[in-house]
């Protein structure tokens, strides 16, 4: 009885499985890839929103040292590939006019860039305003400085691509 109901057991499989279909479907979709988008920011102040001269109050007089607070690049992207982060900081030298404008002295103080966050590569995946750059100017003050206000122009460029 035993070998009678396995071999029909057997059978009932065989016939089954010769009747039996099967397929497999892929569901295909997508995400849009949204262009990498990146700002600069001084504090809370975005620095870089179509404005081309941002100036910053430093507090401690020239003949100190001094610095500023953190610069930031942010960046977001759902890029499927890393992207490269380059950052170029160039400060000049602290000037100021003497005689009512009409002649320029230059302090010759100019800030270092000191990097604090140097991340080179913003990598592929999602990325929501991510702080991908930070630095700050430092100085050394002199005491030999004609009054005045002194000015330092930085330029700084800055790409993700």
């Amino acid at each position: 009885m035993k070998k009678l109901l396995t071999i029909l057991t057997l059978c009932t499989l065989v016939i089954t499985s010769v009747f039996a279909k099967s397929a497999l479907v892929n569901l295909v979709t997508n995400v849009e890839e949204v262009e990498v988008s990146y700002d600069l920011y001084y504090n809370d102040s975005n620095i870089a929103d179509g404005t081309t001269d941002f100036a910053i109050n430093i507090l401690s007089p020239l003949n100190e040292g001094g610095n500023t607070n953190p610069f930031r690049l942010v960046a977001t992207s759902n890029m499927n590939k890393d992207l490269a982060i380059n950052v170029d900081v160039t400060p000049h030298s602290f000037k100021t006019t003497i005689n009512e404008g009409s002649e320029v002295v230059d302090s010759a103080i100019t800030p270092e860039v000191n990097v604090l966050l140097p991340m080179s590569i913003l990598p592929a995946g999602k990325n929501d305003n991510e702080t991908v750059y930070v630095f700050v100017l430092s100085w050394t003050g002199k005491d030999n400085l004609v009054a005045g206000d002194y000015v330092s122009n930085v330029d700084i460029e800055y790409t993700i691509n």
